[in-house]
């Protein structure tokens, strides 16, 4: 097991139910940054299914692992750039909680 993998089940260990819900719905940003932070990774978003996760070495991770991917993901710094107009929305409801 990968050393990202062994802390996300290391992390989750302690309510694996109850963290994989709040950091997949609606918290998933926050645990994106603590992944980016611990393994120098970058926080990428998936608007078609509003998700963050974060790449490291090229691959993405979120609370449960190893996340699929498609060509729906982008990274968070280039979506800010590209997608402006939804930016606001984004950060308000997913990242704000507002």
């Amino acid at each position: 097991m990968n050393k990202v993998l062994k802390f996300i089940n290391d992390f989750v260990s302690f309510s694996p139910e109850i963290l994989k819900n709040v950091f997949y719905n609606g918290y998933c940003y926050w645990f994106a940054l603590i992944l980016a932070e611990r393994f120098k990774g970058e926080i990428w978003f998936n608007p078609t299914i509003v998700h963050f996760a974060t790449k490291i070495n090229n691959t993405l991770y979120d609370i449960n692992g190893i996340v699929e991917t498609n060509n729906d993901w982008i990274s968070w710094e280039e979506f800010q750039w590209t997608r402006q107009e939804a930016v606001k929305s984004i950060v308000d409801s997913c990242i704000k909680k507002k």
